[in-house]
This record gives structure tokens, sequence and C-alpha cells, in this order.
């Protein structure tokens, strides 16, 4: 059996496994953050974010954020306060 586990056959199927598997979360978060009538976040490949902007916060501001980023279902902070100023923008 540990010579099975090993075999490229094996971690290929582990590999076409995990994707399936990644791109059905991915799905599943986009329907749900259009179902609430927010934005998902622009893929890296377009619109490469090469600019930075750093802002300094308090411990608590950071903890919200963090905490409502989080509840909201984004990646981070940065993806959260990002969406919300462009948003705010429009």
């Amino acid at each position: 059996m540990k010579h099975c586990a090993g075999s490229p056959a094996i971690r290929r199927c582990f590999r076409h496994r995990i994707a399936a598997d990644t791109r059905k979360a991915l799905t599943a978060t986009v329907a749900t953050l259009l179902e609430q009538d927010e934005r998902p976040p622009t893929p890296a490949m377009i619109g490469r974010r090469t600019q930075q902007v750093n802002v300094r916060l308090t411990a608590e501001e950071r903890l919200l954020l963090d905490a409502v980023a989080k509840r909201k279902g984004y990646s981070g902070m940065s993806d959260f306060i990002r969406a919300v100023a462009v948003e705010a923008t429009r």
C-alpha cells in the first residue's frame, strides 16, 4: 500500500481531485457573493495590482476590520478594504 500511495498515477488523481474541489468551492463562494449583491474580487490575472497603499490602524480598528473581512468571506483584510473603498467610489 505504501508503494501505491506514492505512485505517479495516484498523485495525478489527487491533483485532479484537489483542483475540482477548489473550483467547486470558488464557484460556491462567488455565487454567495453575487446572491448578497456583493462583487467578487478581480482575478489577479486581470488588472494586476502593482501599487501599494499603507494605512495605520489602532489595534481595535485592525481587529474590527479583520473580523468583518472574515465574516464577509474575504481572503484577508486587504481584499476587504480594497473592495469597500473601490465600491465607495462608484
